[in-house]
């Protein structure tokens, strides 16, 4: 796996941690994220993490000197970069239910306990509390509560608890919807 370095940190990642983007006539827009697609203008790759993201994007100053250039934004840049890491949310919520590592009922009491819940809003908090009663090996586990976007195409998640349990597919869900979750 290619390592890059962050232009915001400067620390080295493997490129499924970062964001790649290209300035094309002096414009920051978003790049081929996929290995092999044609980039076109000189590229920076910057941590999906929130306390690099966001800065690098409201600042075009951050990235000039990784572009050796002046360089402005594109107003939708933002937009954009939060709908691709929603694409990957979405691509490994299917991944882990087509796996049986996404639940929506409780596991009988022997069962080990789930590595995460994911709470689907919008949900009071009296029925996420009575919801999480129903878990009772998950009295511990750590709770992500998300809004899915409006414009939901991929994949129609409906509210509620779900319980992520553990394997590959689902650390890679937990990192991108904590990722996507910091981007606010």
């Amino acid at each position: 796996m290619p390592k890059r370095t962050c232009a915001a940190c400067r620390e080295r990642r493997h490129t499924r941690a970062l964001i790649h983007l290209i300035c094309v006539d002096g414009q920051i827009v978003l790049g081929p994220q996929t290995k092999g697609a044609a980039r076109v203008g000189r590229g920076a790759w910057v941590c999906a993490q929130a306390a690099c993201l966001v800065p690098s994007l409201t600042h075009a100053n951050r990235l000039s000197r990784a572009f050796k250039q002046k360089v402005a934004l594109d107003p939708d840049l933002y937009s954009s970069v939060r709908a691709l890491e929603w694409e990957t949310v979405a691509h490994w919520w299917s991944v882990c239910r087509r796996q049986g590592l996404l639940k929506t009922r409780p596991a009988p009491l022997d069962s080990p306990p789930p590595q995460l819940l994911l709470c689907v809003s919008p949900m009071e908090p009296s029925q996420v509390k009575l919801e999480k009663a129903n878990w009772p090996a998950a009295e511990s586990v750590e709770m992500i509560a998300f809004n899915p976007p409006e414009k939901n195409q991929q994949t129609t998640l409906q509210p509620g608890l779900f319980a992520l349990y553990s394997g590959r597919a689902s650390n890679r869900l937990r990192q991108h919807l904590r990722r996507w979750v910091d981007m606010g």
